[in-house]
């Protein structure tokens, strides 16, 4: 979970304790603002158009955040050995 709360620290740049719909769609690097909108309007629960920790951990704790997960945390296999 540790993860998590990093995760949703950078993407809230301008550190309100909230993620914006833009602050969302550059800290994600995802493509488009349909593309932002649809994964925002899926971890905004109460519906205030900001996204708050509880709701960011709410999301990414459920199983169906799956590809979220893979995406943002580092896996085993993919850590760099720094004697390579």
């Amino acid at each position: 979970m540790e993860h998590f709360k990093e995760l949703f620290q950078e993407i809230d740049v301008n550190n309100d304790g909230m993620i914006s719909l833009s602050e969302l769609k550059v800290g994600l690097k995802l493509s488009s603002l349909e593309e932002a909108e649809e994964v925002f309007a899926m971890i905004d629960d109460n519906d205030d158009r900001r996204i708050s920790y509880d709701e960011f951990l709410a999301f990414m704790s459920d199983p169906s955040a799956e590809f979220f997960i893979h995406y943002t945390a580092p896996s085993q296999s993919e850590e760099i050995d720094p004697d390579e």
